[in-house]
């Protein structure tokens, strides 16, 4: 994936509802990524 990072794909946080986007860390499990952190996937609402 190489590109402006506006044209990464994004999802929305479980925890804070913040948007994130793409990491070349999680290129292999993108599709089980639900928190923006450590920290959000810490405080799981």
């Amino acid at each position: 994936m190489k590109g402006h990072k506006s044209q990464l794909p994004y999802k929305i946080c479980k925890t804070c509802q913040r948007a994130f986007s793409w990491r070349k860390k999680w290129s292999l499990s993108w599709e089980h990524v639900l928190y923006c952190s450590k920290s959000c996937k810490s405080k799981k609402t």
